[in-house]
C-alpha cells in the first residue's frame, strides 16, 4: 500500500480557490454599491434641478421676465433643497422666447472606489441638466 497523500501537490488549492472567490464577491459587492450611489446621486440631482428650474420659471414669468431674478431664484431654491450644491457660472440659462429655465448641476457621487480610482473617476462625476418652461394651464 502506498502511504503518500492522495492529493500530493495540490494541498491548499481549495483554500486558495475560496480566497479568490471571496475577493471576487467582495469586488462585485463594492462595484454594486458604487453603482447604486451614482444612481441615487443622479436621481437626487435631477430632482433638485427640476425644482429649481420650476422656481426660476415661475419668478421669470411673475417678475417682469427678468433673467437675473430668475437665476437668483434658482440659486435660492438649490440652497434650500441641498445646501451642499452650488449653482455654477453657466448653471442657469433662461430662454427669453419660451420662458424656459435650464439648470445644470454638477457633483461627485459618494462612492467607495469609483471616485478614487483613475479609470472610473469620470463615472462618479454626475452632471444633470433640466429645463422647465412656462405652463399654459
Amino acid at each position: 500500500m502506498n502511504d503518500e497523500p492522495r492529493w500530493r501537490g495540490q494541498q491548499g488549492m481549495v483554500g486558495k480557490a475560496i480566497v479568490i472567490w471571496l475577493a471576487l464577491a467582495g469586488l462585485i459587492v463594492v462595484a454594486g454599491l458604487d453603482v447604486v450611489s451614482i444612481g441615487r446621486s443622479t436621481f437626487r440631482l435631477s430632482e433638485v434641478a427640476i425644482e429649481a428650474a420650476g422656481a426660476g420659471a415661475t419668478v421669470y414669468r411673475s417678475e417682469g421676465r427678468s433673467e437675473t431674478e430668475a437665476c437668483e431664484a434658482v440659486a435660492v431654491s438649490i440652497a434650500a433643497l441641498d445646501p451642499t450644491l452650488k449653482l455654477g457660472r453657466n448653471g442657469c440659462r433662461v430662454d427669453s422666447a419660451t420662458g424656459g429655465v435650464t439648470v445644470t448641476l454638477r457633483t461627485t457621487a459618494d462612492t467607495i472606489i469609483a471616485a478614487r480610482f483613475g479609470p472610473t473617476a469620470d463615472y462618479a462625476k454626475v452632471v444633470v441638466t433640466e429645463t422647465t418652461g412656462t405652463s399654459n394651464v
